[in-house]
């Protein structure tokens, strides 16, 4: 789950204190923030969706699948919101829901970082090991530095070839 940010004014306090919390895992503390600002400022489409990345972090993936959700549909081009829904969707179950979000996140940044890997995921959880192992390859090809994505292929490397 990546925060998503985009330049603003320098006297834009309150985001500035809730990326700060994101920043050191104070989820707590950053979600109370983005509810302020929100609150305030209910159209801000990039605090929204880090607000939705906190509420991810907090196992509050249901909460979080909205913010994505309002967000997209004041701004349906940000293509880190369809991937973050994407997760959200899957940590629900909603697989539908998760293929549609990373096909829009693909055609918005077909090079995002953690797309594939995501994709791997919905691949693995449909039962198809093969095209998952792809997905990983695409992912560590794009971002070697990926360790989620070096982590799980090796495991499925693993259980795919074992002798």
């Amino acid at each position: 789950m990546w925060p998503f940010s985009r330049p603003r004014s320098p006297d834009d306090r309150l985001l500035r204190h809730a990326r700060a919390f994101m920043r050191r895992g104070q989820w707590d503390k950053a979600a109370e923030v983005f509810e302020r600002l929100l609150a305030e400022h209910p159209d801000r489409t990039e605090a929204r969706v880090n607000y939705g990345a906190v509420l991810y972090h907090l196992g509050r993936y249901g909460e979080a699948l909205e913010q994505f959700e309002q967000a997209l549909a004041a701004d349906p081009s940000l293509g880190q919101a369809w991937l973050n829904l994407a997760a959200c969707a899957n940590q629900l179950g909603l697989m539908n829901k998760a293929r549609e979000a990373l096909e829009r996140a693909a055609a918005a940044d077909p090079k995002m970082r953690d797309l594939h890997y995501n994709l791997a995921i919905l691949h693995l959880k449909e039962g198809r090991p093969s095209q998952a192992m792809a997905e990983l390859e695409a992912e560590l090809a794009l971002h070697p530095s990926n360790a989620a994505a070096r982590a799980l292929s090796a495991a499925l490397e693993s259980t795919l070839f074992r002798p």
